[in-house]
C-alpha cells in the first residue's frame, strides 16, 4: 500500500485517545440509564404489589422477581422440583465370580480344592482340618478405619470369598454409612449362617481380623457365627515356609514371589491383579468396586500353597 493510501485510511478511521475516552463515557452513560430505568421499573412494580392485600413479604418478593425478570412479566416461573430422594443403601454388596481356571500368577484358583485335608491339618496345626477341605471354607479379609483395634476401629469393607458352583466367589460388604453398622452385622450374620461354612481361612486373622469381627458383633449384641469354626491363619505357615527366603511375609512380598505372577500389567494395578481382571467375565472394575485390595488378598490366600 502506498503512503497516500495509508493517510487516506487514517482519515476515514481516525484513532486517538480522545475518541476512545468518548466511547467509554457513552457506554458508561448507557449503563447508568439502563440501571435507572430498571430501578424505576422495580420501584413501580413494588408499589403495585403493595396495593394488593393479603400478600406476605416473601410472596411480594417472588412476584417482584417474576415481574422484573428480563421482561417476562407475570409469566409463571417454573417451580423448583425437589431433589429425588435417592437414599443410598447403608450397606452395599458387591459380588464377583471367577472361573476355577483363572490364575493368580501361575497358580490356578482350582488348586485350592486340591489341597488334601492332611496338609491343611498339618499347616494349620488344627486337627479339625484333617477332615475338611477348602470347598466349604470361608476366606475373610477386612478393610478398617485404623489398625489399632479395639472398639474404635470399624471395618467398613468386609471381604468374604468361597468356592461354590464351580466358581470362586468374592462378596464384599461395603459400609456406606458408619451409623448403620448394625445393618452390616445383620447381613454378615445372615450370609454366614445361610451358607453353612465349616472352616475359616485368613491371613493374620487370628491376631486381627477375627477378634475385630467378634468385637463388632458383641457391641451389637449378636453372637458371632465365625467364633467356633476351625481357623486356618496362613500367616504362621507362611513364616515357617518362607521366612528364610524373604525379608518378611507380608502380602505384598511373598505371594508375588512364591506364585510368580506374570502377564501384562493392568492400567491401574500391577501384575498381581492382571489375571483376575482379565479372566473375570462378570467382575467389577476397580473404578466401580469399593476396593480391589480384598479381592487381591483373597486370591493370595486361596492360591498361595505350592
Amino acid at each position: 500500500m502506498s503512503p497516500t493510501g495509508v493517510f487516506e485510511k487514517r482519515a476515514r478511521f481516525p484513532y486517538n485517545e480522545h475518541s476512545m475516552a468518548l466511547e467509554d463515557k457513552l457506554k458508561h452513560l448507557r449503563r447508568e440509564r439502563q440501571a435507572r430505568t430498571r430501578a424505576r421499573s422495580v420501584e413501580s412494580a413494588w408499589e403495585k404489589l403493595g396495593e394488593e392485600a393479603g400478600l406476605s413479604v416473601k410472596q411480594k418478593l417472588e412476584r417482584l422477581i417474576a415481574l422484573t425478570d428480563k421482561g417476562r412479566g407475570m409469566a409463571a416461573r417454573t417451580p423448583e422440583r425437589p431433589a429425588a430422594a435417592r437414599r443410598r443403601e447403608p450397606v452395599q454388596v458387591f459380588e464377583n465370580a471367577y472361573q476355577l481356571g483363572a490364575s493368580y500368577g501361575r497358580i490356578p484358583i482350582a488348586m485350592g480344592l486340591q489341597i488334601p485335608p492332611s496338609i491343611l491339618g498339618f499347616l494349620s496345626r488344627e486337627r479339625a482340618f484333617e477332615g475338611l477341605d477348602l470347598s466349604s471354607a470361608l476366606f475373610l479379609d477386612l478393610e478398617t478405619t485404623g489398625l489399632s483395634g479395639g472398639a474404635g476401629t470399624v471395618p467398613f469393607l468386609v471381604g468374604l470369598a468361597h468356592y461354590q458352583d464351580e466358581r470362586f466367589k468374592v462378596v464384599q460388604f461395603f459400609l456406606d454409612e458408619m451409623g448403620e453398622e448394625a445393618e452390616l452385622i445383620r447381613q454378615l450374620d445372615g450370609f454366614v449362617r445361610d451358607m453353612g461354612f465349616r472352616s475359616l481361612v485368613t491371613y493374620n486373622g487370628k491376631a486381627y481380623d477375627l477378634p475385630l469381627v467378634e468385637t463388632r458383633f458383641a457391641l451389637h449384641r449378636t453372637s458371632c457365627p465365625l467364633r467356633d469354626l476351625p481357623h486356618f491363619d496362613f500367616l504362621f505357615s507362611a513364616r515357617s515356609l518362607w521366612k528364610h527366603k524373604h525379608e518378611n511375609c507380608t502380602l505384598s512380598t511373598w505371594p508375588s514371589r512364591s506364585s510368580r505372577p506374570g502377564g501384562p500389567r493392568t492400567s491401574r494395578g500391577g501384575r498381581s491383579r492382571s489375571a483376575i481382571s482379565n479372566t473375570s467375565g462378570t467382575g467389577i472394575s476397580r473404578s466401580s468396586s469399593p476396593s480391589s485390595t480384598t479381592t487381591r488378598k483373597t486370591f493370595s490366600r486361596s492360591s498361595g500353597w505350592s
